[in-house]
């Protein structure tokens, strides 16, 4: 599956500008 590689990118993208780890606090407080 490309989009897992592509996923990931973005991902490494988003942890480095802090987005992914305030997603990832909604997503457990929910």
């Amino acid at each position: 599956h490309g989009e897992l590689i592509g996923g990931s990118d973005i991902a490494l993208e988003m942890l480095q500008d802090g987005s992914l780890r305030q997603m990832y606090d909604e997503g457990r407080s929910s």
